[in-house]
């Protein structure tokens, strides 16, 4: 990947609204959100089971984007 964009604060603190304008003003960064793999392989992005499946996950979508030299931009309110 090009260049690596890590957004991470507290839930509600403007992660997705931060990310969002620097979409609209780089619309090539792809845009990963820990949530929305939580989400998917849960069904509920609250619910934080399946830690090691959720971020295998993320992990494969990001070396993915890596491998084409994409611009990647990552949400998450997890400091770990």
């Amino acid at each position: 990947m090009a260049n690596f964009y890590l957004v991470c604060g507290i839930s509600g603190g403007g992660k997705t609204t931060l990310s969002n304008r620097i979409m609209q003003i780089n619309a090539d960064i792809k845009m990963y959100d820990v949530d929305e793999y939580y989400a998917r392989i849960n069904g509920d992005e609250c619910n934080r089971s399946n830690f090691f499946e959720v971020w295998m996950a993320l992990w494969r979508d990001l070396h993915e984007s890596e491998m084409k030299g994409e611009d990647v931009l990552l949400t998450t309110n997890a400091l770990t």
